[in-house]
């Protein structure tokens, strides 16, 4: 078994930056090879923040644009050198690429070529699985090689735990079906990313797939809007309804298509007994992170316990069908 299918391609407009450029203390390694030095950093002014947006025209079936999505895509840390195969220092092409595209002005077009990757985390002894917002992270961007028509399309394989039919606010079926699938990453370290069926295609998926099949999946990245109903206003006059929706925008994984699933055979093929042992090892892992964060948490309330010097008075808050 190799690791899962795992690619996504952006063309679109440049909405933001959230990137800066400083000088560091770093340790570059490569292979059994590590060097301490102080260089140029690319990284992100604000953490909980994408490293840039991008504006993706999406269009109907004639070609016409219906909308734009606001996608975000993350950069880790991008050093000015790197490490070659001797150990020896040389300049980084991702850090020029970076820089260079740093400088373009917003609505420039450009091309970002990236992965899927896990975005579950502990906090408070609390796991946080997050599969609905798997963050898409880049690993090369340019403006040359850019389609003519924006895009967000990937592929991907792994396995499917589970499918489920979508249900709304209203306890209603929406038509659309909820895929529960599992992904390994370079390290071979299983990852859970969610997929949407679209209401079209959710009889034909429904009949070709169930859980514990192996798949390779077409998919889009698409931004949907979560919002509250629109009150009819209260007021005395009106030349026009307001067009703001209150709410916010997740990201969702579309499948519009599928590849020929993988045999046993095939490398790429993934068998029960491999899947039912990643997910033991994740498991052991969320239980490692879970501890960490508690740790974390008593230490600083232990930090936090020492009494102020302004005062003595408490607040008054109120602190009260899976295969494997």
């Amino acid at each position: 078994m190799e690791k899962s299918i795992n690619r996504v391609q952006f063309h679109g407009a440049i909405n933001e930056f959230n990137l800066q450029v400083e000088e560091k203390e770093v340790e570059l390694k490569r292979d059994n090879n590590a060097k301490k030095i102080k260089c140029k950093t690319i990284n992100k002014v604000r953490f909980t923040n994408p490293s840039i947006t991008l504006d993706i025209n999406k269009y109907d079936e004639e070609g016409n644009t219906i909308k734009t999505d606001t996608v975000g895509v993350n950069y880790f840390p991008v050093y000015e050198k790197m490490l070659d195969e001797n150990g020896n220092l040389k300049d980084n092409p991702q850090f020029k690429a970076l820089e260079t595209i740093m400088g373009y002005e917003k609505g420039t077009r450009i091309r970002v070529d990236g992965t899927f990757v896990d975005n579950s985390y502990a906090k408070d002894g609390v796991y946080k699985e997050n599969a609905p917002f798997v963050t898409v992270n880049a690993f090369v961007g340019s403006s040359s090689k850019v389609s003519e028509k924006d895009s967000s399309d990937g592929q991907i394989s792994g396995i499917i735990r589970n499918i489920r039919r979508e249900i709304d606010s209203n306890e209603n079926e929406t038509g659309r079906l909820k895929v529960e699938f599992y992904m390994f990453d370079r390290d071979m370290k299983a990852f859970p990313i969610e997929l949407t069926v679209e209401s079209d295609i959710a009889d034909a998926f429904e009949e070709n797939y169930e859980a514990g099949d192996n798949a390779i999946f077409n998919v889009e990245v698409v931004s949907k809007q979560v919002g509250t109903a629109k009150k009819k206003g209260g007021g005395s006059f009106a030349r026009r309804e307001s067009n703001m929706i209150a709410g916010f925008s997740v990201m969702e994984i579309s499948v519009f298509s599928d590849e020929a699933q993988p045999e046993e055979e095939n490398e790429l093929f993934i068998s029960v007994n491999d899947i039912s042992t990643a997910l033991k090892e994740r498991e052991i892992m969320k239980e490692a992170k879970i501890k960490e964060s508690k740790e974390k948490e008593n230490n600083n309330n232990k930090s936090s316990s020492k009494s102020g010097g302004l005062g003595n008075r408490k607040p008054k808050i109120d602190t009260s069908d899976s295969p494997f």
